[in-house]
């Protein structure tokens, strides 16, 4: 996927270089909590992500070795910066319900699909957005699979969790923009290329778990019976 980067001036007048976190870079950053948790390990995962985003500050590139040993922002502009980042790798929660909302679904009898249309505010490498994603409810086998696949990130409770949730979401994935995924999904690098970019991942991602998990408005009704 083609990097997207950005320059952002700072309350201080500094300039600052992102770039966009691939969905590869966000599940890297993850790993790096470890088996923490809480606060701890989203300290842990913030400072990893900045490494990865941050590329220059006042037109001087750095590199992670460099953030490590001297941080080049003070609170403040650090602040800023993930302010910056939050926005470029997830929806407002507005946006969100906007796609979970606007969902239509189509039923044969044997599957079942959702069509989405995701955030317009969160442009595609390609200039496009608003892509149109058709998703796939899986059978109850597959989303066990998906979930299981939690445990590949060893002690990493919080990797495990969006490793699931992405594995879930490929295997799902159906087309973008009428371009038929099912050949990419069977590729062993299909992370490394994966078609969407972190902010719209995180749109699709509560659409599918709206689709495999409860909490769609509807309660199952328990009647006690004899046995």
């Amino acid at each position: 996927m083609k990097r997207v980067g950005y320059s952002v001036e700072l309350g201080s007048g500094r300039v600052v270089e992102v770039v966009a976190p691939s969905v590869a870079e966000v599940l890297a950053a993850h790993r790096a909590a470890g088996d923490q948790v809480g606060m701890r390990g989203q300290t842990r995962i913030t400072r990893a992500l900045l490494g990865i985003v941050l590329k220059r500050v006042a037109n001087v590139p750095v590199t992670a070795t460099d953030l490590v040993i001297s941080w080049p922002l003070d609170a403040v502009e650090t602040d800023e910066v993930l302010g910056v980042i939050g926005s470029l790798g997830a929806p407002t929660d507005a946006e969100v319900l906007t796609c979970r909302d606007g969902a239509t679904i189509s039923d044969d009898g044997k599957i079942k699909r959702w069509t989405i249309t995701l955030p317009t505010a969160y442009a595609a490498p390609d200039g496009t957005v608003g892509r149109v994603v058709v998703l796939e409810e899986l059978k109850y086998g597959k989303v066990a699979d998906a979930v299981s696949t939690a445990d590949d990130e060893g002690t990493s409770r919080l990797a495990g969790a969006l490793r699931a949730s992405l594995e879930g979401l490929r295997q799902s994935l159906v087309s973008i923009d009428g371009e038929d995924y099912g050949v990419a999904r069977r590729s062993s690098k299909w992370l490394d290329e994966w078609p969407l970019t972190a902010a719209e991942t995180a749109a699709a991602r509560d659409v599918w778990q709206t689709m495999h998990l409860s909490g769609r408005g509807s309660r199952p009704v328990v009647v006690p019976t004899t046995a």
